[in-house]
């Protein structure tokens, strides 16, 4: 028999095709960089602004003052201010309780905020926040707000004959804003409600414009007709065919607007519009994926920059749908994200401020310190060492590696092959908090087999020898297991126990898989430190 050598690619994202057969590689809290796949940011609480205990808590909006120098967060109806030091203080309660909230501030120290029924504006001046009234037309439904060359623009959630209309909003007193001379503008490509305005930021006076099937982009050039004056003029050789899906999808970053797009012809598909075009940029798996969810519209999205890479992160989190998808701008490609539960990613939006990066939770309003130098999800507001810290509270963060399915011998006409070595490059002795004294100091038998490897139960516990008592818990490793039937199934998980702090070997290997036709490889990483993941080779005979 020959040996033969066969490249395995663990490197790269999540290519989601339309059947497992077709393509199974998924690749979970992990990316790309310079041709290795290294951990995604794990997180640490900072500030829980409302109690869990015995309500719903929901973070609804999150938003930086830079004028200010302040950060505003909405939890359930309550409305908060912090400081750069992350110092919480009470500002008011708004008149809803759930649902995407959205900011934004004007050159007068006022930060209007939109919660999908009302507008209300915070003063930092006067520390007061009124809700707006009068000076609001009835035909207006604030469901969007985005400040454009001195003007809030507000979008509305009106679904009669006058939705087509949007606004624009100017100073009036401390407390108010109000229409415009000529900030009463429509859609004018389809019959179609004006749903939200965002500023094109390399584009100066520009703003594109989402209706619920179209997009137009209007451009800030005052026209007066009679009577009439209109700010805002439609760019003709401009038109995108598809409008939103969902508000709270819509981000913008760089020269780039993205977010949930659909029409009346189309199920949802994620867009980004980069100024002069639009780009589809979900793929026919994904939007298969994306057809089959039961409530797309409960979504939210944001652009989050880190170590020289622009993700567009998206989240379904009805409890139905359960999905948090992220896209890497740098490397053209998407990742899955998730909690330390395998579910959705719990960030509404991001902020950067003091050279650090913040989030709000959706699923209990608190705001977190994220960024790729912390390797847990960790939900202690106390540092390690403290009284009150609490290790089962700071979770081990499920990155895995899905590969995609190597068929031997040719793709129509697969023939059995014996697997007999798969060799991962992988980085080791990193984790400070496993090292040989660690473990020497536990007193637990572990059942090692003739290749150094530990014997694990099917739920991924370790087998220790009878009598033993397992006094540590952390011993990092990797989980290994294979399918041959094109991700369907799965064999059980065999862990290659980390090397120690300072035993660097760049190599963990797995032996004897029998005969094989098809072969799926998984990993996953089971560390509270950092990953860096290359590629593997399998070694087999035929």
């Amino acid at each position: 028999m020959a040996r033969e050598f066969i490249p395995i690619t663990v490197v790269g994202g999540s290519t989601f095709g339309r059947y497992l057969k077709i393509s199974s590689q998924k690749i979970y809290n992990l990316f790309m960089s310079d041709g290795w796949l290294v951990n995604f940011s794990g997180w640490k609480k900072i500030i829980e602004l409302e109690s869990s205990a015995n309500q719903v808590v929901e973070g609804r909006g999150f938003f930086r003052s830079i004028r200010g120098n302040l950060i505003l967060a909405v939890v359930n109806s309550s409305v908060w201010l912090l400081d750069e030091s992350i110092g919480a203080s009470f500002i008011g309660n708004i008149s809803t309780a759930s649902g995407p909230v959205f900011m934004d501030e004007n050159l007068n120290g006022q930060t209007c905020i939109v919660d999908g029924t009302y507008a209300y504006i915070y003063n930092r001046f006067t520390n007061s926040l009124t809700r707006q009234t009068t000076t609001i037309p009835d035909d207006l439904i604030p469901v969007m707000v985005c400040f454009h060359d001195t003007y809030f623009h507000i979008g509305n959630g009106n679904t009669t004959g006058n939705g087509a209309k949007w606004y624009v909003f100017q100073f009036e007193t401390d407390s108010t804003i109000e229409v415009a001379d000529g900030g009463v503008l429509s859609l004018q490509t389809k019959p179609d409600y004006a749903r939200a305005i965002v500023r094109l930021s390399e584009k100066g006076k520009n703003v594109i414009v989402f209706g619920t099937a179209v997009t137009e982009i209007h451009i800030n050039s005052p026209l007066t007709t009679g009577l009439e004056t209109l700010l805002y003029q439609r760019i003709p050789t401009i038109n995108i065919d598809y409008g939103v899906l969902s508000l709270a999808t819509i981000a913008s970053s760089d020269d780039m607007v993205c977010w949930l797009a659909i029409n009346e012809k189309s199920a949802p598909v994620i867009m980004y519009f980069d100024g002069n075009a639009h780009h589809t940029i979900s793929t026919d798996g994904i939007n298969y994926q994306l057809g089959t969810l039961k409530n797309p519209g409960k979504s939210v999205g944001f652009f989050y920059k880190k170590d020289g890479h622009l993700f567009y992160q998206i989240t379904f989190y009805d409890e139905q749908d359960n999905l948090t998808l992220a896209y890497d701008f740098t490397e053209k490609n998407f990742l899955n994200l998730s909690d330390y539960n395998l579910n959705f990613h719990p960030a509404r939006q991001v902020i950067y401020v003091g050279q650090r990066t913040f989030f709000i939770s959706l699923t209990n309003g608190a705001i977190y310190e994220t960024g790729t130098d912390f390797t847990t999800y960790d939900e202690n507001i106390a540092k390690k060492g403290r009284p009150n810290y609490l290790p089962e509270h700071n979770h081990i963060i499920p990155r895995q590696a899905v590969c995609g399915t190597y068929r031997f011998n040719g793709e129509l006409m697969p023939q059995p092959v014996c697997g007999i070595r798969l060799t991962l490059a992988v980085e080791q002795g990193q984790d400070l908090d496993y090292s040989e004294l660690s473990v020497t100091a536990g007193c637990s038998d572990v059942i090692i087999t003739e290749e150094g490897e530990t014997v694990i139960t099917e739920e991924g516990e370790d087998v220790i020898t009878e009598g033993s008592t397992q006094c540590f818990t952390y011993v990092p490793g990797i989980d290994f297991s294979f399918s041959q039937d094109g991700a369907q199934t799965w064999s059980n998980e065999v862990r290659a126990i980390s090397n120690y702090t300072a035993e660097r070997q760049n190599i963990t290997e797995w032996t004897g898989f029998g005969q094989i036709n098809e072969f799926t490889p998984k990993f996953k990483f089971w560390t509270a430190g950092r990953v860096v993941c290359g590629n593997a080779m399998l070694e087999i005979l035929t």
